[in-house]
């Protein structure tokens, strides 16, 4: 039997790495997030009763009623409004900013931005941990992109949350690129099918997605994603040491022998 796959050689610190790149997965699927943001139901009724409610079919989902606004879509049929009101099962950012009514805005999508973000932050981060190391260039993106998370579901205006969306994604950058080359380089080499067996990407959305679905807004799912993700800052720091292959590569024999 080949002892590479025996988990009887499994040590805390495999799962401490293997779960450390689960929780990063969760962070790295912020780029999968604009589902969620960008969502809008068929119809929208604006009231919490019947009697005063306007329903009425959204157009482009944008936020507000842009065609046949002259009379509600439910007079006369209190079953419609409940029904409408039960297939809003979730509250978005489309539908707090209303970008997608700004012609100007229209075109400019949170996901592209976002993915502008992840191209730019792929690149610079490869760069910098080749000459900083893995775990310092980490550090940093995640406690830049964990407080631009945060953030990004508190501020009330659309540029500000455009902005921190386009931070998120130059950290996700980092998150995927060198947070995989980081774990893959820690871990022992016949125990790297680990993070492949016991961490996956399709995980991490699940339980993105469950979050969403639980509070059915965007704000509060989000704030518990920053939660749920904030362990990385502390094991990383405290925790786990510098990658060995880079301190090789570096010449930094010390460093190499302390990790």
């Amino acid at each position: 039997i080949d002892r590479s796959m025996d988990f009887s050689t499994i040590t805390r610190l495999d799962i401490l790495i293997v779960a450390f790149w689960q929780v990063l997965l969760l962070f790295n699927v912020q780029l999968l997030m604009p589902i969620f943001l960008n969502y809008m139901p068929k119809q929208k009724c604006e009231g919490l009763t019947y009697h005063r409610a306007f329903c009425y079919d959204v157009q482009g989902r944008c936020n507000k009623c842009v065609q046949g606004c002259e009379e509600s879509i439910c007079v006369g049929n209190d079953t419609c409004f409940h029904d409408i009101k039960k297939n809003y099962i979730f509250h978005s950012a489309a539908d707090d900013y209303g970008q997608f009514c700004n012609s100007n805005l229209r075109f400019i999508r949170v996901d592209t931005v976002q993915f502008l973000g992840l191209l730019l932050g792929t690149i610079a981060s490869v760069l910098l941990a080749e000459t900083y190391g893995r775990r310092r260039v980490l550090l940093s993106a995640l406690c830049l992109g964990l407080p631009a998370l945060f953030f990004s579901g508190e501020v009330n205006h659309v540029g500000w949350f455009y902005l921190f969306r386009f931070i998120i994604g130059l950290c996700n950058g980092a998150g995927l690129v060198v947070g995989w080359c980081y774990v893959n380089e820690l871990i022992a080499a016949k125990k790297r099918a680990l993070l492949r067996l016991l961490s996956s990407w399709p995980l991490a959305r699940l339980i993105m997605t469950f979050v969403c679905y639980v509070f059915g807004d965007w704000r509060i799912a989000t704030r518990t994603l920053v939660v749920l993700c904030l362990p990385l800052i502390p094991v990383l720091y405290f925790v786990l040491p510098e990658s060995h292959v880079w301190m090789a590569l570096r010449g930094h024999r010390l460093g190499y022998t302390n990790s």
